[in-house]
């Protein structure tokens, strides 16, 4: 699941450029710039699932008791 979201948060990144592209095109420069910071978040997010496949790659974590 992590990997679909992933692909799935690259993918609305892309559109929200796109969509921000299209914002400063018909004069809308402020909703450019928030689609921008809201694609930039996105990637963000995927830092944190990439940390999560890491996580999950090295296997349960053993608490010494």
């Amino acid at each position: 699941m992590v990997q679909h979201w992933l692909h799935h948060n690259e993918d609305h990144a892309r559109s929200y450029r796109q969509w921000a592209d299209r914002a400063r095109n018909l004069g809308h420069a402020e909703v450019g710039r928030i689609l921008d910071a809201v694609a930039d978040e996105n990637l963000r997010l995927n830092a944190e699932m990439e940390r999560i496949l890491d996580i999950l790659q090295r296997g349960p974590s053993r608490r010494s008791e």
